[in-house]
């Protein structure tokens, strides 16, 4: 006959023997629980030391500046005198999400400002336009987006 010993990944030791019978021993002093459902607990107190103070309060956002785009007008487009241009944009703020409608500013080279929001619609005046979305965040941090348009 020969005995051998099995280290378990449990922590527990099994001894048993050549015989085929069956009859391996739990050393451990630990009831068996396992029942072969992989549901395993681990029972033993929690002696990690570990102390990483890391709490993530995503610091790289703190402080970020938004991002605005235009969406409608495109870039380059020429338009009619006197007809309403639908107006289209967003601004988005890493810590506060999609900026209110009342912090994105519309304003043009010739014109000066001449709309607030994400969508609305307003003419310009005849010239060359760069037109400006400036969105501004809750900690009063700006950015913009400009395109030019031309109006014959």
């Amino acid at each position: 006959m020969i005995l051998f010993l099995l280290a378990c990944g449990t922590g527990k030791v099994v001894l048993g023997d050549d015989t085929n019978d069956g009859g391996a021993v739990d050393t451990s002093g630990e009831a068996d629980a396992d029942t072969d459902t992989d549901t395993d607990t681990d029972t033993d107190a929690d002696t990690d030391t570990d102390t990483d103070t890391d709490t993530d309060t995503d610091a790289d956002t703190v402080g970020a500046v938004p991002v605005v785009e235009i969406w409608h007008p495109s870039d380059g487009e020429t338009r009619a005198a006197g007809s309403e241009i639908p107006w289209i944009g967003n601004g988005l703020d890493p810590e506060d999400g999609t900026l209110a409608a009342g912090s994105l500013v519309w304003s043009s080279s010739l014109d000066g400002v001449f709309g607030t929001g994400d969508r609305f619609e307003a003419p310009l005046s005849v010239g060359s336009h760069v037109v400006t979305l400036t969105g501004t965040d809750g900690d009063g941090n700006a950015a913009a987006a400009t395109i030019t348009l031309q109006i014959e």
